[in-house]
């Protein structure tokens, strides 16, 4: 009877292990991939105008999302990033901009920070996909996080 609780308590053991490399595996390639995709489109985080609702609701759209008319876009590009559909957002802040792809053709891989010499990432799994935040200093990814999230409902 022990030996069969073991062999269970192993086999979960090794699943969860499994699971768990799998994920972070697939993250780290995500973080990889998202800040790699940066240097492709550099004048992204000096715009500082506002994207017109119309054209942000309008993309938004296309990935499946609905938006509401507070959030405040001052970057929108529907790019790919390593075969994957993402809408590529930078937001203007206090400390800098803060780069959002939002990745909606992919599962969730969870939630977790990396702190890369290139930039200080954070990846927040929903529903639909992932959001990947960059930038240089963390500071205001709280701030950027909670108004996108409250903005798509999610």
């Amino acid at each position: 009877m022990f030996a069969v609780a073991a062999s269970f308590t192993a086999g979960a053991i090794l699943a969860g292990t499994w699971v768990w490399s799998t994920q972070n595996a697939i993250g780290s390639q995500l973080v990889a991939d998202c800040v790699e995709h940066l240097s492709h489109e550099p004048y992204a985080l000096s715009r500082t105008t506002r994207v017109p609702h119309a054209l942000l609701s309008q993309l938004f759209a296309r990935s499946g999302l609905t938006i509401d008319e507070n959030l405040i876009v001052n970057y929108l590009q529907p790019c790919v990033v390593n075969g994957q559909a993402a809408l590529h957002i930078v937001m203007q802040q206090a400390s800098g901009p803060v780069t959002v792809m939002i990745m909606t053709t992919s599962e969730s891989i969870g939630d977790f920070e990396r702190s890369l010499a290139e930039a200080q990432v954070r990846v927040r799994g929903f529903e639909a996909g992932s959001l990947v935040f960059m930038a240089e200093s963390s500071r205001d990814f709280d701030v950027v996080e909670a108004k996108l999230i409250a903005s798509l409902g999610i």
